[in-house]
């Protein structure tokens, strides 16, 4: 639950999203008195409370080094990757899984940073420093 949360909070719930949203219906980020800027760190301590989490929260630095070769999967979502990187935060006390995916014509080598593994899917630990993983994809 606690990582499906923050996936959400990483991107349907971001700020970004979130005044994207509002834009559409003629508001902005201070609509309700900034409620939807102040809460993602209501979000979260919530989360620290209900689940007794005793981590820190880390960035979790995702990378492709080709964005046409394939896809790349944090937990339950795909992260829009733009100039190839996105960064979401994550508390330590849970793993994160991340999958590669190459596209047609392509293939996946592996993974470069805080792991370097051969394999599709890895669960890494989320550290007090963070994370960084580069999806590394050649043409077959």
């Amino acid at each position: 639950f606690v990582l499906t949360a923050m996936d959400m909070m990483n991107t349907t719930f971001s700020p970004e999203n979130v005044e994207e949203v509002l834009a559409e219906w003629g508001q902005d980020l201070s609509y309700g008195d900034y409620y939807f800027l102040k809460r993602p760190e209501y979000m979260k301590q919530g989360l620290v409370n209900e689940f007794s989490l005793s981590g820190i929260r880390a960035n979790v630095e995702l990378n492709i080094n080709d964005t046409a070769a394939g896809k790349v999967y944090i937990n339950t979502i795909q992260p829009e990757f733009l100039n190839g990187s996105w960064t979401g935060e994550y508390f330590t006390d849970y793993p994160v899984t991340v999958t590669a995916s190459a596209n047609p014509g392509y293939r996946f080598v592996g993974w470069s940073g805080s792991s370097e593994v051969s394999e599709n899917t890895i669960e890494v630990a989320v550290t007090e420093g963070g994370v960084s993983l580069t999806a590394i994809f050649e043409k077959e």
